[in-house]
């Protein structure tokens, strides 16, 4: 998986640097702040990346305090792009688009809750 490889060379690369400063904070917050949404891939990604990394680096990101319920990942809507814009045209809302994107985040702050509402809206197929 050459996603996972490139996941887990930036985030070798992030802990490096936050060594390099003197380990402040948790390594996970300096991370997301530097690559938002790195750790919101989807289990698959994100099990073979941890593979990959050193034991040190698995460490930190394991015992960093498991995020709060909240609005979905960037990168993640990105992989379901063409279902929501699909959706939004179906929809027919005078709701901008950009708010649409934030009310989805709001609702289904998982990809998985995102997956199954753009299963569960997709247009039916002619048998």
């Amino acid at each position: 998986m050459a996603l996972a490889h490139t996941v887990a060379e930036m985030i070798t690369t992030s802990f490096r640097k936050w060594c390099r400063a003197g380990r402040k904070g948790v390594f996970c917050k300096a991370l997301e702040r530097e690559h938002e949404g790195i750790l919101d891939y989807p289990e698959r990604i994100h099990t073979v990346m941890l593979g990959l990394l050193d034991i040190k680096i698995r460490k930190e990101i394991e015992s960093a305090p498991k995020k709060k319920r909240g609005r979905i990942a960037e990168t993640i809507v990105e992989l379901f792009m063409s279902e929501i814009v699909d959706l939004y045209q179906r929809t027919q809302t005078d709701v901008p688009f950009d708010q649409f994107l934030d009310l989805l985040r709001q609702q289904f702050p998982t990809q998985q809750e995102l997956e199954v509402h753009l299963e569960q809206n997709a247009p039916k197929q002619p048998t």
